[in-house]
C-alpha cells in the first residue's frame, strides 16, 4: 500500500518530492510501527536514484518519524503508549489552535473543498476502503490547518502526524472493527463542518478536539503499545 510510488516523480526538487511522498503515505499509517524503509526499494517504485531518497529518509529522521540504519534502510519507530498519550496532548493543544485561527479565513470555495473531503470519506466508508478513508481525513484536516495561516503551526502539526500515523494502521489491520471507529469519527466532521459553516473559532476548536480525543480512546483500547 505504497501510494508514495504512484506519484509521477519529475526532475525537479526530487528530494522534495520524495520526501512529501512518504510523509504522505506514513501521515496515513500506511507502515505500521517497526516497518522496514529500503532505500534501494523506494528508489526504484519513485524512478529515482538512491540519493534523493537517502536524503529524504535524513530529513525524516530529523524529525523524529523515521529511524535510520546502518544496512541502507530505515525503520518506522514504536510509539509507547506514553508517547502516544504526549503526541496526543499535542495534538490537542495544536490542531485545536489551527482550527480555531482557520475560522475567520474560510472561504466558500473551502467550505465547498471540506464537504466534497468529507463526502468521500463516507462513500468509503460505505465501502470499507481504509487507504481512501485515512487519505480524505489526512486531507480534511491539514486543509483546516493550513487555512490557519502560520506555516510554522502547520510544520509542528505535520511533525506530530508523522509520528502518530503509523499507529493508523491498526484501525485496518484485521485485529479490531476500525470501521465503527471511522463511522463514528464521522459524526464528529458533522461538528466540524457545522462550525467551519458558521466561522466559529471556538466551536471550530471544541469539534476538531472532539474528534482528535474521539479517535484517542478508541487507540488505547485498540491498539498494543507494548509490541
Amino acid at each position: 500500500m505504497n501510494t508514495h510510488a504512484k506519484r509521477p516523480i519529475v526532475p525537479v526538487s526530487l528530494r522534495e518530492q520524495v520526501y512529501q511522498n512518504l510523509c504522505d503515505a506514513i501521515m496515513r499509517g500506511e507502515y505500521a510501527p517497526g516497518a522496514i524503509l529500503k532505500i534501494s526499494a523506494i528508489a526504484e517504485e519513485s524512478g529515482t536514484s538512491l540519493v534523493p531518497v537517502r536524503e529524504a529518509l535524513q530529513n525524516l529522521a530529523a524529525e523524529g518519524a523515521i529511524e535510520m540504519l546502518h544496512n541502507r534502510s530505515a525503520r518506522i519507530p514504536k510509539t509507547s503508549l506514553v508517547d502516544f498519550e504526549q503526541i496526543t496532548t499535542i495534538r490537542l493543544n495544536l490542531e485545536g489552535m489551527g482550527a480555531e485561527a482557520a475560522a475567520p479565513n474560510l472561504t466558500d470555495d473551502d467550505l465547498i473543498e471540506l464537504n466534497r473531503l468529507n463526502d468521500e470519506m463516507v462513500s468509503a466508508v460505505a465501502r470499507s476502503d481504509g487507504p481512501t478513508i485515512l487519505l480524505r481525513n489526512q486531507e480534511f484536516h491539514f486543509l483546516l490547518y493550513r487555512l490557519a495561516g502560520s506555516p510554522m503551526l502547520s510544520r509542528l502539526i505535520k511533525i506530530l502526524w508523522l509520528r502518530a500515523g503509523p499507529i493508523l494502521n491498526a484501525s485496518f489491520s484485521g485485529k479490531a472493527d476500525g470501521l465503527k471507529l471511522h463511522s463514528a469519527a464521522l459524526k464528529e466532521h458533522d461538528a466540524i463542518l457545522a462550525s467551519a459553516n458558521a466561522r466559529d473559532g471556538q466551536r471550530l476548536r471544541e469539534a476538531v478536539v472532539a474528534d482528535i480525543a474521539h479517535a484517542h480512546d478508541w487507540y488505547v483500547r485498540n491498539f498494543d503499545f507494548s509490541q
